[in-house]
């Protein structure tokens, strides 16, 4: 950077349109600068459990170091895409969570694979034999810290509450209104979670139509039967 005479700006707290400002002289004053070509952010500056609010663009990084002669001194290795329901609970950042009030399997697990997101349970809808007991989430099961968590037909029991307690955003879809995972969630929609998962299926492949993208791919395990 150095060579290029790019400008950089270390432990930054805040990034306003026309400048950077960190803390100096053992966070006694606070300094502010100029907007440089690089930022880097100090230490817990930024919550990273912040929702992701937008599709992500891949950029080349020649704008940073200047070179227009050709040479390349690294070699982009691309991103590796890795399959939602392959990460681990405890690693998730979204996750959806099905309970006995789930009768379509196959069906939640398209929308999974339509979002991106883990697949979880709750531990009836394990006992009932529809999810591996790796999926459990509670206080007998796995404890998890998504930014989004959606319970679809899961009532909440204390154990299953205990289990999503650091989520940042929980949305609950269910029948009764009055169940007590709506007094956890930051959102509740009263429905059925066979139709709102109809719905959410179709209106995300129309968002991905609109955006040119390709819809991903359905699922192909069968339902195992509706939960008890």
């Amino acid at each position: 950077m150095a060579a290029t005479g790019t400008s950089v700006a270390t432990h930054v707290v805040e990034i306003d349109a026309s400048h950077v400002g960190s803390y100096a002289q053992a966070k006694r004053a606070f300094a502010t600068r100029s907007l440089p070509d690089v930022i880097l952010l100090a230490p817990g500056a930024v919550d990273t459990k912040l929702p992701f609010t937008g599709a992500g663009q891949s950029l080349s990084g020649d704008f940073l170091l200047g070179i227009d002669d050709g040479s390349q001194p690294y070699r982009d290795l691309g991103l590796d895409e890795i399959d939602a329901a392959q990460v681990a609970l405890e690693e998730a950042d979204f996750i959806v969570s099905a309970g006995n009030g789930v009768t379509d399997i196959g069906a939640f697990e398209q929308l999974a694979g339509e979002f991106g997101a883990a697949i979880a349970a709750s531990r009836v809808a394990v006992d009932n034999g529809h999810f591996t007991r790796d999926k459990q989430v509670g206080a007998t099961g796995k404890t998890v810290e998504a930014s989004v968590y959606i319970a679809f037909g899961i009532s909440g029991a204390v154990q299953h509450l205990q289990g999503i307690k650091d989520c940042r955003h929980v949305i609950a879809v269910n029948l009764d209104g009055s169940a007590p995972i709506a007094k956890r969630a930051n959102l509740t929609i009263v429905g059925d979670a066979k139709e709102t998962i109809a719905a959410l299926i179709e209106a995300v492949q129309t968002a991905r139509r609109k955006h040119g993208r390709a819809p991903a791919a359905a699922s192909v395990r069968e339902p195992l039967g509706a939960a008890a």
